[in-house]
């Protein structure tokens, strides 16, 4: 089984995230360390959608290099 295949049929570690999320009741949640990361087949709904399944705030989907994704995301909402 390729990286990406197994990655992908692991959903109940997103669900898991997402589950985690909505008992603490957060308003944004940052998704990083994707692995692989770089892969541009894998699109952040891919990323998001196990963690739908429980999580109804904010999801931003963190990419290498990428920078204050909170205030990022505050900024869009405004």
């Amino acid at each position: 089984m390729r990286l990406r295949e197994h990655l992908l049929a692991a959903q109940h570690f997103n669900e898991d995230v997402g589950r985690i999320a909505a008992q603490a009741e957060v308003k944004t949640l940052v998704l990083t360390h994707l692995v692989p990361g770089d892969d541009p087949s894998i699109t952040d709904e891919q990323w998001s959608e196990g963690v739908r399944k429980h999580f109804s705030g904010g999801i931003v989907v963190g990419r290498d290099f990428d920078g204050n994704l909170i205030g990022a995301q505050r900024n869009k909402s405004r």
